[in-house]
């Protein structure tokens, strides 16, 4: 017994890694809007407080409007027991004249009552695959280089 929840933690550890390392801000949300879990890119916006923010009652926006919207959305996505995908797409504004998030709500699994909410910053920079891999797995510019391009299906080259 002990190993397999040893063997459970490691595994939730590695996955707290990768989630860790997305580019876009990624929210674990119940019902209700309340955060569950955040990775480093949500923790971030989130301390920006620039259109996203954690409220009384949970990840919220600037206006009452898109608070509600997102609300309705968390609420549908993390309703137990749906026989199609539900969720929804919305748009965050920002503050001084920037760009506004880009919000994906979608619900986690059909047996949890919890929605996963992807903020997508268009002022961030796109982190390509190539980098990616290096910063996971510490390697130099060129092993990244010609893992991407096996995991492709191309013919590595030195």
């Amino acid at each position: 017994m002990h190993l397999c929840i040893g063997q459970l933690s490691i595994e939730q550890h590695a996955a707290i890694e990768v989630l860790d390392l997305l580019t876009p801000a990624l929210f674990v949300v119940d019902a209700s809007a309340r955060i569950k879990f955040a990775n480093r890119a949500a923790e971030a916006l989130l301390a920006r407080a620039d259109g996203a923010q954690c409220g009384p009652r949970g990840l919220c926006a600037l206006t009452t409007a898109r608070t509600n919207r997102l609300g309705a959305l968390v609420a549908q996505a993390a309703g137990v027991g749906h026989d199609v995908e539900v969720g929804g797409a919305m748009t965050i504004e920002r503050p001084f004249l920037k760009r506004a998030y880009l919000v994906l709500v979608a619900q986690l699994t059909a047996r949890t009552s919890w929605a996963a909410v992807i903020v997508i910053d268009p002022h961030s920079a796109v982190v390509s695959a190539e980098e990616q891999i290096r910063a996971f797995y510490g390697l130099m510019r060129a092993e990244a280089r010609i893992a991407c391009a096996v995991g492709q299906g191309e013919k590595a080259t030195v």
